[in-house]
């Protein structure tokens, strides 16, 4: 324990003690690195895939949505998720043009629906019962529409 030559003094606070000031730094810090590692949603979600399914939809009601494209290869998944970027996109109304299913063994972990009209290029997801909006690169979108010709 420290003694009372060793307390820091703190305006207004009394006997404000290293142990507290280094207790309320680590909190801090903790705090710090779990909001940022749930902000963006990858760290969990792509480490478990083993399997990404990418479903592109038809905006023609008479058609059906064309069909999905399954991916096993971890290199591959793991290319794909890359193109998401951290930032978050300035429009987010354009409607969806497929959805992106994360998988581990066989159960679903995460629908990721995709936007990659000219205008409108960006993902969006629930997590912890809130809707994010993420980025999609050029190269993403890119990648997005060879394979759905």
């Amino acid at each position: 324990m420290l003694n009372e030559n060793q307390k820091l003094k703190f305006k207004g606070l009394k006997n404000f003690s290293a142990e507290k000031l280094f207790f309320i730094f680590s909190f801090s810090l903790f705090t710090l690195h779990f909001s940022s590692c749930t902000q963006f949603w990858f760290g969990g979600i792509q480490d478990q895939a083993d399997e990404l399914v990418i479903q592109f939809y038809s905006h023609d009601k008479n058609k059906p949505d064309p069909v999905q494209i399954d991916i096993t290869d971890k290199t591959t998944i793991d290319n794909i998720s890359s193109y998401i970027e951290k930032a978050e996109p300035k429009k987010k109304d354009c409607g969806y043009d497929g959805v992106l299913k994360y998988k581990s063994k066989g159960k679903d972990l995460l629908d990721v629906e995709f936007a990659i009209v000219d205008t409108c290029n960006y993902v969006a997801f629930v997590l912890n019962s809130n809707v994010n909006y993420r980025k999609l690169s050029i190269e993403g979108v890119k990648y997005l529409k060879e394979l759905n010709q």
